[in-house]
């Protein structure tokens, strides 16, 4: 069996015969997520439209449950009759009956062929929408893949308003129509303006990528983790097997892949490896796979790919997160937001997701590496604050309140002051109507008093906040 390591060929020959290999069976899947105007209208229009919402029957979700909680199925396919964010969470998906074949010309005059097996689309609370390209792997090479790839992810980062920028075709920017539709339901906008400010329909500049590859060739994948990067990464359309190339550019530091090696990649058993960055994961099988494992991996339906369920609920947690601390940054906290957070959290940041050892470690492996914990204790952090804040608040309420209580003992002292006065004999208001009159004067000055007090104490604490921010 022919390893990385055993092969005696020169750079440039490793590098062919790298990106000669055939792909036996594989799948990639491009999700790009989409900050929409009401989730609501999204699903009335792909209803109203002939797409069928996705749904599971009781045989599937039993089976679903023999492996995962059922917290985690019901983030995608939600139980009859529910309520709440659930009731707002739908998937749609356009299977082809034959593979939809698009071909480009990139910015080296070279014929980039995509074929696109599906179409998916998943609607989430907080106006969510993720965008599913499902394509097939299937009898490509590896050098034709990562061209394909690189294509596809270039025109997220450059749009096409850059020179640099593949020639892409009308049959192209048609997979997206109904996303543009959704995205911007109420203005006309130009076909042209589309295409230039193409990367911007996203959340972020590019998608995320999940792919699935078995080799058809008796190569040892699964001990190249040079391979594993440079498939993982998508850094040059050229990049397969460079990294022996010591002059290469794109090539890692050998203390950044050292650190690759030990945080990004997964290895469980001796037939597959993967590796997960902050936007992309990537499994290489081996020949020696079962087809019913394989098939966990490489399923283009993606009702029944559960490895990819793991990689989409930490897309949708990741760019929420995201989204929450830019929200919470631009603007103040309110009760209402935070609520919205605390139900969205309990229901999708779900930290164990499955009764078997593999799928959890795949789903913490994925949460890392798209480091989720960190921005989830940036969001808690600001709903922390917030709640702090609110207490002092609270507090700063009540003080106030006890304060003028307490000040408005003072005026009854005030006026049982005159009577006790009145008593003794040294003030008398008991004859003469200016004598009356000066007394209800004396208790109206002690009221104005306790007011001029009350506000000084008011004016006394906001110097005091302003002193210790």
């Amino acid at each position: 069996m022919k390893t990385s390591h055993d092969c005696t060929y020169s750079c440039d020959d490793y590098s062919s015969f790298l990106k000669d290999l055939k792909i036996n069976i594989g799948v990639t899947k491009f999700c790009g997520v989409v900050k929409i105007p009401s989730s609501k209208k999204a699903i009335k229009y792909f209803k109203k439209n002939g797409h069928v919402a996705q749904t599971i029957t009781d045989e599937e979700y039993q089976q679903k449950q023999t492996l995962f909680y059922d917290g985690f199925i019901n983030t995608f396919y939600p139980p009859k009759d529910c309520a709440g964010m659930y009731s707002q969470i739908y998937a749609f998906e356009d299977i082809f009956d034959e593979p939809k074949v698009i071909t480009m010309c990139n910015y080296y005059d070279e014929d980039v062929n995509i074929s696109v097996e599906s179409i998916s689309y998943y609607i989430y609370p907080e106006d969510i929408l993720i965008f599913v390209l499902t394509l097939s792997n299937n009898s490509l090479s590896l050098g034709e893949l990562q061209k394909r790839n690189f294509a596809i992810k270039m025109v997220n980062w450059y749009g096409i308003d850059k020179d640099c920028v593949p020639k892409y075709s009308n049959e192209y920017f048609s997979l997206f129509d109904e996303i543009i539709t959704v995205k911007f339901p109420d203005r006309a906008i130009k076909e042209s303006e589309i295409r230039k400010k193409f990367h911007k329909l996203f959340m972020g500049n590019m998608f995320y990528i999940y792919q699935a590859i078995q080799l058809s060739d008796n190569y040892d994948v699964v001990t190249d983790d040079e391979l594993l990067y440079e498939l993982t990464t998508v850094l040059n359309f050229d990049a397969i097997g460079k990294m022996r190339d010591h002059f290469y550019g794109y090539n890692p530091s050998s203390e950044y892949f050292d650190n690759f090696k030990k945080n990004n990649v997964l290895r469980v058993y001796n037939d597959w490896s993967a590796a997960v960055t902050i936007d992309s994961f990537c499994v290489l099988m081996s020949n020696r796979m079962f087809d019913y494992a394989c098939n966990e991996w490489v399923n283009k339906d993606s009702k029944n790919n559960n490895r990819f369920m793991l990689f989409l609920n930490a897309v949708l947690l990741k760019n929420y997160l995201v989204k929450c601390n830019e929200k919470f940054q631009a603007e103040p906290i309110s009760t209402q937001t935070r609520d919205k957070f605390l139900k969205f959290d309990r229901i999708f940041n779900l930290r164990t997701v499955s009764y078997n050892t593999l799928p959890q470690l795949v789903y913490e492996k994925i949460r890392r590496s798209f480091e989720i914990d960190e921005e989830l204790a940036m969001v808690n952090q600001k709903i922390s604050q917030f709640s702090d804040n609110r207490n002092q608040r609270n507090e700063r309420v009540l003080n106030y309140i006890l304060a003028f209580v307490a000040l408005f003992s003072v005026s009854s002292f005030f006026a049982d002051g005159i009577t006790w006065l009145t008593q003794i004999g040294i003030l008398d208001i008991t004859e003469g109507k200016g004598k009356i009159i000066g007394a209800r004067l004396w208790s109206l000055i002690g009221f104005i008093i306790v007011i001029i007090l009350f506000v000084i104490l008011i004016w006394a604490r906001k110097i005091s906040d302003k002193s210790n921010k």
